[in-house]
């Protein structure tokens, strides 16, 4: 059977409505507040910011909560002085080593309670221009160096109390993987899944831990439209979350039905394939859809994740390339974590191991007459880390991370090299 966004759409409402008709009649009417929260966190499981949206109260700076953090890293590299995961670009660094400073990014954090229908969220960030996680716009527009820009700002529509069903209006993470949209390293199947658009997507979060969401927005233009934009992008999530005692998973399958509109894809797209329509953006020869699959356990003392991302069809070679393929790339990646929760001298403290790998996502060295053919996700093949953090003090926590990624062979459009990165981060917040 043939994946298309009507095929899966349709299949997203109908496995839905089933959900909802068995169980919306007798259990919503009786959802408590610890029903009500878990239904909020995972409408809101891609949203970055500080989990505790604002109250109703009668005057206005009761409705309205502001919040923020901040994440400063020391690294150092091995391999290049390029910041973000394409460490193996040699024509933008010819260093054998690179250490840096550098403010990964800070937020504040703006929740408002409106009704008792509704509410609004807004995160306004400041960052050093990190290729992986920077909106195109601004990497476009400003080049390397610090920016800032309106990651977030949407109005939700919602009252779990009421009823399982939500819309999020604007600028916003859509449902399509499960991620926190800051980490010290980027998953590899993050990077083929975050998706920041100004979207409406619409959802059900049952109290019983049933979830779905489908949503729409203007995504990379299409080269045969590029002077036209529209809304040409969808895609849709089912999962499952529950909790109980020390015990709790969450699993969860996406599609998109335009890969390239992830963040990280749209920024390769300019800076690799030079892709650019009539205001500068970038634009896609072919449309690829992906899927999404996650997975999270916890009990007690220990915790695990899991994600793969895949491309149901190859990408136009001259967008992304790969050189076994003769039609372009088809990317896949995934990764897998495990961890420890623990106490360090009475602080509450973390220690994770990590593996990625990913297929047919290298860069592409070919050499014609002397220049060099960069179309590619230059994504590692393999990653390992290790990450400890330990909460030092109220809202303050610090972090250690080491990555070794071992890139693709030169015949396969890689360096052939293996980079290692030592990252600390200090961590604060407030509320």
């Amino acid at each position: 059977m043939k994946f298309t966004p009507k095929v899966l759409l349709t299949t997203m409402v109908a496995a839905g409505a089933l959900v909802t008709a068995s169980a919306f009649a007798d259990n919503v009417a009786a959802a408590t507040s610890s029903d009500v929260s878990r239904q909020e966190s995972i409408m809101n499981q891609n949203s970055y910011g500080i989990k505790n949206a604002a109250g109703l109260g009668s005057d206005w700076f009761q409705r309205i909560r502001v919040s923020g953090l901040a994440n400063v890293d020391a690294g150092y590299s091995n391999v290049s002085s390029k910041k973000g995961t394409n460490y193996h670009d040699d024509t933008l660094s010819n260093a054998n080593s690179s250490s840096d400073i550098s403010l990964n990014n800070a937020n504040l954090f703006i929740d408002a309670c409106l009704s008792d229908f509704s509410s609004a969220h807004l995160s306004v960030a400041y960052a050093d221009n990190n290729l992986d996680t920077l909106p195109v716009r601004k990497v476009h527009a400003e080049g390397t160096g610090d920016v800032a820009y309106l990651e977030e700002a949407y109005v939700s529509l919602h009252n779990f109390a009421q009823s399982p069903f939500y819309a999020t209006i604007g600028k916003q993470y859509v449902g399509f993987g499960s991620y926190d949209a800051h980490p010290m390293y980027a998953s590899l199947s993050q990077l083929l899944s975050q998706t920041n658009a100004t979207a409406l997507q619409l959802g059900m979060v049952l109290p019983q831990g049933f979830y779905g969401d489908v949503f729409g927005f203007r995504g990379v233009r299409p080269e045969s439209n590029r002077t036209l934009g529209q809304i040409n992008t969808f895609g849709g999530q089912l999962g499952f979350a529950s909790s109980a005692d020390d015990v709790s998973f969450d699993l969860g399958v996406g599609y998109i039905d335009d890969m390239a509109s992830s963040v990280y894809a749209q920024n390769q797209l300019f800076l690799t394939s030079h892709n650019t329509d009539y205001v500068g953006l970038p634009y896609a020869r072919k449309s690829v859809a992906g899927w999404n699959v996650h997975l999270a356990l916890a009990s007690g003392p220990f915790y695990g994740k899991a994600a793969l991302t895949q491309a149901v069809d190859t990408f136009d070679k001259a967008d992304f390339s790969y050189p076994d393929s003769t039609l372009g790339a088809r990317p896949v990646a995934y990764d897998v974590n495990a961890g420890y929760r623990f106490k360090t001298a009475g602080h509450d403290s973390s220690f994770e191991l990590g593996y990625g790998h990913s297929r047919q996502a290298s860069g592409n060295g070919t050499s014609n007459n002397g220049t060099l053919n960069r179309a590619g996700f230059y994504l590692p093949q393999n990653r390992y880390e290790a990450l400890y953090n330990v909460n030092v003090m109220p809202n303050t926590d610090i972090g250690f991370g080491l990555v070794n990624d071992h890139d693709y062979s030169v015949a396969n459009g890689g360096s052939g090299k293996t980079a290692t990165t030592g990252t600390v981060r200090l961590s604060v917040q407030f509320a």
